[in-house]
């Protein structure tokens, strides 16, 4: 369960990082939690503490004007946060179509005063977030998670992470952001036995 909720914590992250420029508070509390991951070695420890570590050398005001050179732009952004955009082999609309069909069936719905699409990166995290704390029996839980993930995370996460790596100067915060949710991602697709 401690697993569970360090995972859930993870995503509730993620969500935030790709929903709206960072806040003070929320790179303080990036800053301040380098324990949150108990694996101390390897790429998933390693890219965690460089996030931590970039949220503590980052103002609200950097990381913010970082979010909108990526995310928001009155034309095309430089990269988006929509897995319509990423998929290959379905019509764009296909996805939403049965995204919606989905999240209806698990018991979500998108909220009335939400402006986004509900393929958005942020949003796809939050519904994982909500996945991982439901309470159901561990075996049916698992399936539910594993698969969400792998229909709606799973065949874009690395195509995003690349995107924004290629957009953003190695040593911004996003460059970071990219890093970890690249490697915490593939480690949910082995935890999933995705691979």
């Amino acid at each position: 369960m401690e697993e569970n909720g360090a995972r859930a914590g993870l995503y509730a992250v993620l969500s935030h990082l790709f929903h709206a420029r960072p806040d003070a508070q929320l790179l303080q509390g990036l800053a301040a939690a380098e324990s949150l991951i108990e694996d101390e070695s390897g790429v998933l420890g390693d890219s965690w503490r460089a996030l931590c570590a970039a949220a503590r050398d980052t103002t609200a005001d950097e990381a913010g004007a970082q979010f909108d050179a990526l995310f928001v732009s009155p034309g095309l952004p430089a990269v988006s946060p929509y897995a319509s955009s990423y998929t290959r082999g379905r019509r764009r609309g296909q996805l939403l179509v049965e995204l919606r069909e989905d999240l209806a069936l698990l018991g979500f719905e998108r909220a009335e005063d939400n402006t986004e699409y509900e393929d958005h990166f942020a949003a796809l995290c939050d519904v994982m977030r909500g996945l991982i704390a439901e309470e159901l029996g561990d075996a049916e839980a698992f399936e539910r998670q594993r698969a969400f993930f792998r229909d709606y995370l799973g065949p874009w996460y690395s195509g995003l992470s690349e995107q924004i790596l290629a957009a953003v100067p190695e040593a911004d915060f996003y460059s970071s952001v990219a890093r970890f949710t690249d490697a915490f991602l593939t480690h949910e697709t082995q935890y999933f036995d995705l691979a």
